[in-house]
């Protein structure tokens, strides 16, 4: 699968208005270390502290309203574990630790246990 830019900017407009619009700032000691222009895109300023939520986001975004209805199922166990469960009607499954179950909590998802050492989340209401 090719990505072209008309995808991105189409994904540019779907998420516009849902994540944070995040900075993109020079790195001078990353430059000198380089030896060229470095810059840092700061996604870690996004709610779920990561990029994945554009990703989510635009994803769940595609989906028709009767998979939308249905809801969505994501292998994760870490950052796009904690974008998926942002989302409205979305499940994340994976085995996240103390730390992440935390962070899926505080995300508006309960763990539905399934299995040994893993756990199923749902989205709150």
């Amino acid at each position: 699968m090719s990505i072209t830019l008309t995808d991105v900017l189409s994904a540019r407009e779907v998420i516009a208005g849902h994540v944070v619009r995040t900075p993109m700032l020079p790195a001078p000691r990353l430059s000198e270390l380089t030896g060229a222009s470095v810059y840092v895109k700061y996604e870690n300023l996004q709610v779920t502290n990561s990029f994945k939520e554009r990703g989510a986001r635009n994803k769940l975004a595609s989906l028709s309203g009767v998979d939308r209805g249905r809801g969505v199922i994501a292998m994760s166990a870490g950052n796009h574990a904690q974008a998926v469960a942002f989302m409205p009607a979305s499940s994340v499954s994976g085995d996240r630790g103390d730390a992440g179950d935390d962070a899926l909590r505080q995300s508006g998802s309960d763990p539905c246990p399934r299995g040994a050492g893993r756990a199923r989340w749902r989205k709150r209401g």
